[in-house]
């Protein structure tokens, strides 16, 4: 479970096991949800556009992309030999770094 803020503050997004939720927080309400396939997510980053969220996934030991404008996973990053615990992006946005317990980031 993870949560993350638009730089706005007007949007929040929640990993909850597998389930992404997006909600508008000035209308109080559910923009949208989709599962993000078939794993358990560790914690999350929101790029400072807004746009693309990064997910650690533990058991398939990748980060996924997900555009939230199109709603949908476009990437996943491979790399660890071991559960993926933490993703951040750096404040322009330029990199996203990773961390696993295979001591690798």
């Amino acid at each position: 479970e993870a949560l993350a803020f638009d730089a706005t503050g007007e949007r929040r997004l929640a990993i909850l096991d597998k389930r992404l939720e997006c909600w508008n927080l000035a209308k109080r309400a559910l923009e949208f949800e989709f599962e993000v396939q078939d794993d358990q997510c560790s914690n999350i980053a929101l790029h400072p556009d807004g746009r693309t969220l990064a997910v650690a996934c533990e058991r398939r030991r990748v980060v996924k992309l997900v555009d939230l404008v199109e709603r949908r996973v476009t990437r996943d990053l491979e790399g660890h030999t071991d559960q993926v615990k933490d993703v951040v992006y750096l404040a322009d946005g330029s990199r996203l770094v990773s961390a696993a317990w295979d001591g690798t980031a």
